[in-house]
């Protein structure tokens, strides 16, 4: 299978290893308007063990927010309609266990709004064009923090 290791550059994807027990069956949520680039980040955290929705905007993954838990959401910044900010302000009231694990990805690193965003929230973020590896240990990052364990039943202690 050939796929681009960097979304600047092109190259074969390495074999994804077997998914971790932790990641087998977790969900992730994919927010995306670039179609080539959702395909990519997609087929990698399928490989990776996830199961993987997709939403071109803000809005339709508030949709699927409202409708399925997630142990990671990936987001674009910079979408149509309902962007990654507002839709961070928004899972903040509707689903707040979750924007602790949110990664977003960006080419707009250089906005002064992106920038002060991205400072003010604290959450970790890629700048496009970054390579498979540096996904996976943003999302590993992301994942392995204490207080973003996953998504925890209902009535139980956290982690």
């Amino acid at each position: 299978m050939s796929a681009p290791t960097d979304l600047g550059r092109m190259g074969p994807v390495p074999e994804a290893p077997p998914p971790r027990a932790g990641q087998r069956g977790a969900r992730a949520l994919l927010v995306e308007d670039e179609r080539v680039v959702g395909e990519l980040l997609a087929e990698f955290l399928a490989l990776e063990g996830y199961e993987v929705d997709r939403a071109m905007d803000g809005r339709e993954a508030l949709a699927l927010v409202r409708r399925r838990t997630y142990t990671l959401i990936v987001s674009d910044v910079r979408m149509p309609d309902v962007d990654g900010p507002a839709l961070y302000y928004e899972l903040r009231v509707v689903c707040p266990e979750v924007v602790r694990r949110m990664v977003f990805v960006t080419g707009d690193i250089m906005g002064t709004a992106t920038r002060r965003f991205l400072d003010e929230t604290c959450l970790r973020y890629l700048e496009k064009p970054f390579t498979i590896a540096e996904f996976r240990a943003v999302i590993q990052g992301v994942l392995a923090e204490p207080s973003n364990a996953g998504p925890r039943v209902p009535g139980t202690a956290p982690p």
